[in-house]
């Protein structure tokens, strides 16, 4: 039973594998993945960030957008290396 989990290259799953070729470009698995991933973030991210935090959870002088928390939780945790 255990020699079928084995594989005969560890590494075969990190590595990058040829998928095709636009031009002169060699397109790999991790390149597409990461155009992938750029997309849905252009896509996914300014609506999320358009909507507004609800009257009755805003502070006064915090955050009042999404936007403007993930900015501020990431200046406090840059800060807090120091």
């Amino acid at each position: 039973m255990t020699h079928l989990l084995l594989a005969a290259d560890p590494t075969s799953h990190v590595i990058p594998h040829y998928l095709f070729s636009i031009g002169g470009l060699k397109v790999t698995n991790q390149m597409f993945m990461a155009l992938v991933a750029a997309i849905l973030m252009l896509l996914i991210f300014p609506t999320l960030f358009r909507k507004a935090i609800p009257a009755a959870s805003r502070r006064r002088g915090g955050p009042r957008t999404s936007s403007n928390r993930s900015s501020s939780s990431c200046a406090s945790r840059s800060s807090a290396r120091r």
